[in-house]
């Protein structure tokens, strides 16, 4: 029986034990051993990932790390897509389903029936209809440089390519957020406002605005357009680069350097900016209404066909008749300077007043009582706060006319 017992126990000893181990028992494999040195370590099977069972996708994009507000679809009236910038459907477009989905800077938008409803994240609606196409962004450096955006501002941009969009903007925006819309031919910019833009085929740019201003800048950064409520008008950036302006209800006001041009209800005004700073201002031929032109404390009504040539001299605007002449007066009709066709002249407005310098061609300066003389070059006209006109400049001859002044 010993000698049984014994037999076992040395066999027992002998015998290698089992290849696991009570990490083993608990189903948790052995780590493989480690190669020796020079040679590469075996191959372990692992089992293929199931197929209904894809691994995670991180889906949040770079701009909601760092703190981006985005935008929310809050109504959907028809077929919708949107094409995200990130994310695992990037550059894809996907179909959107239901209210609520987010969008982040650089997500395009094409509504192709109906149409869908997107608010900002400070209280801003825009509603965008059928076959409109915008890209959402968020962040100043996406913002074409424009004199009416303060730097501090924070800055929503929303271009639209094609189609008709309405937008009501909060009037807190104004100390809050910017939203600019921008167009083919003009980047809208626009505070406490409710309006209407549509870009038709052309890259036509159409607005009308129900409350509030809508300031449009030229693409150019040049030139800008006021569109007060109850105002329509239409923008257009030519093939020649010119940018043109048609106002087809109530008043318009346009601006360049130093001139305000005062758009009439079917007046349609041409602005050019030359290479060398110049503004060329035309009413181009049909033209039905005017516009009427203010340098300092001078104006002229532009008419069918009739332009001019503004430029920068020192601290004054060179003013140069093209055409058929301009008939620039003060704002009360007092005074009235003529100036033929090539005329050329030099306006300097300071505190007390408005000059103005012949500098070549053919002026005529007339005043209140009617007289008229023929302003040289190098003679100057004034016309002060009270409208009166002093002629300056040598010679010095009083009687030259009845309202010429010698110091």
């Amino acid at each position: 029986m010993k000698y049984i017992l014994g037999m076992i126990i040395a066999l027992f000893l002998v015998l290698p034990l089992p290849a696991y181990s009570q990490q083993s028992r608990q189903g948790k494999a052995n780590p493989p051993a480690k190669a020796k040195s020079g040679q590469p370590a075996p191959a372990v099977s692992q089992p293929a990932p199931a197929a209904t069972q894809p691994a995670p996708v991180k889906t949040e994009s770079p701009a909601a790390a760092k703190n981006e507000k985005p935008a929310f679809f809050t109504k959907i009236n028809g077929d919708c897509l949107i094409r995200p910038k990130v994310g695992p459907e990037a550059g894809k477009w996907v179909r959107v389903a239901k209210p609520g989905q987010k969008i982040y800077s650089g997500d395009d938008i094409l509504v192709r029936t109906g149409d869908v409803e997107i608010e900002l994240f400070s209280e801003t609606t825009v509603k965008l209809q059928a076959e409109c196409m915008v890209t959402y962004f968020q962040g100043r450096e996406n913002i074409r440089p424009l004199a009416f955006i303060r730097p501090d501002y924070p800055t929503t941009k929303i271009k639209v390519t094609k189609g008709t969009i309405f937008a009501k903007v909060s009037p807190y925006e104004i100390s809050k957020h910017f939203v600019v819309f921008d167009t083919p031919s003009g980047v809208a910019g626009v505070r406490g406002t409710d309006f209407n833009l549509t870009v038709d085929a052309d890259g036509r740019l159409s607005i009308t605005t129900a409350s509030g201003t809508v300031t449009v800048s030229d693409p150019g950064g040049n030139f800008t357009v006021d569109i007060p409520g109850g105002g329509k008008a239409n923008m257009k950036k030519n093939d020649d680069g010119s940018f043109s302006i048609v106002s087809l209800e109530g008043a318009v006001v346009a601006n360049s350097p130093n001139t305000t041009f005062k758009i009439s209800p079917g007046g349609s005004l041409n602005l050019d900016q030359a290479p060398d700073g110049k503004t060329k201002a035309t009413v181009p031929e049909g033209t039905t209404g005017s516009v009427n032109v203010q340098v300092g404390n001078v104006q002229a009504n532009l008419n069918n066909g009739q332009s001019v040539t503004l430029g920068s001299q020192g601290n004054g605007t060179t003013i140069e008749s093209t055409g058929t002449g301009t008939v620039f007066s003060t704002v009360d009709g007092k005074n009235v300077v003529s100036m033929g066709e090539g005329a050329k002249v030099l306006v300097t407005v300071d505190s007390t007043g408005t000059t103005i310098e012949g500098q070549s061609g053919n002026t005529t300066v007339t005043g209140p009582n009617g007289e008229s003389k023929n302003l040289q070059s190098g003679e100057s006209v004034k016309f002060d706060n009270t409208n009166q006109v002093n002629v300056e400049g040598e010679p010095c001859t009083p009687s030259v006319s009845p309202y010429k002044t010698c110091p």
